[in-house]
């Protein structure tokens, strides 16, 4: 990925050999900078349809592919198999892997909640609705379909910024 690129480079022996490694921990330089320009930096709320991928979503914003890295520490996702949205067919193999199948995830109780949406334990007299594990996943996945993004201009303005503090290291 072009963007490793610039990144500054360790030096490590790893079984008696001599490895140059990319030092992935600029991630927290990215962060801190995020963090201290974010009055700056604009941030819209884009909604993930039709279950983009990251780097999909980076073309179609910014016709780049090289900032999906931006839009993937913007919305703290480390594992894209965790962290972003999936696609039912993914989600309906993962409950049948742990539930035996669909139906079983959409009878299996997880939570129980009173009427003002506190939880409550199974055996409380105050439960008032169910959530079950179907629903859960299916909740938990819809939620990653929101996410955040940078305009144009705040994307340029991190690539720049970016690129030159990499180079003074």
């Amino acid at each position: 990925m072009k963007y490793f690129t610039l990144f500054p480079k360790t030096n490590l022996e790893i079984e008696n050999k001599k490895v140059v490694l990319v030092d992935l921990s600029i991630r927290f330089k990215l962060l801190d900078y995020l963090k201290n320009n974010q009055d700056t930096l604009i941030q819209l709320d884009y909604e993930i349809i039709e279950d983009k991928r990251p780097e999909q979503v980076s073309y179609e914003l910014y016709n780049s592919y090289a900032y999906t890295w931006i839009i993937l520490t913007l919305n703290n996702v480390y594992n894209i198999y965790e962290d972003w949205v999936l696609p039912q067919n993914v989600l309906d193999k993962r409950m049948i892997k742990k539930y035996g199948s669909i139906t079983n995830a959409m009878n299996t109780v997880v939570a129980w909640y009173d009427v003002n949406g506190y939880e409550v334990s199974s055996e409380s007299r105050l439960r008032y609705r169910k959530e079950t594990a179907f629903q859960r996943i299916m909740k938990n996945n819809s939620s990653k379909k929101h996410i955040k993004v940078f305009t144009n201009i705040s994307i340029q303005r991190i690539q720049n910024d970016f690129q030159a503090a990499l180079k003074e290291l």
